[in-house]
């Protein structure tokens, strides 16, 4: 079964996650990373910087999408 996850950075650096979320479909995932790239409680040169990739999970890997969004 292939699910997705994001991998967050902001100016360039890997966001530290620890509770990894995974989604059912691609379009979950975009959903999600752009909830994220769009979140109002954050500073808006923060925000500036902030950038998302979205991965496929398989069993013992994962694979890049090429989907990736920044503000």
């Amino acid at each position: 079964m292939t699910t997705y996850s994001i991998i967050k950075r902001i100016y360039g650096e890997e966001k530290n996650q620890i509770n990894v979320k995974i989604y059912a479909t691609k379009q979950g995932a975009i959903d999600a990373g752009n909830s994220w790239l769009r979140d109002c409680t954050i500073h808006a040169e923060i925000r500036k910087g902030r950038n998302f990739e979205v991965i496929e999970n398989t069993e013992n890997s994962f694979k890049w999408t090429g989907i990736c969004r920044t503000n």
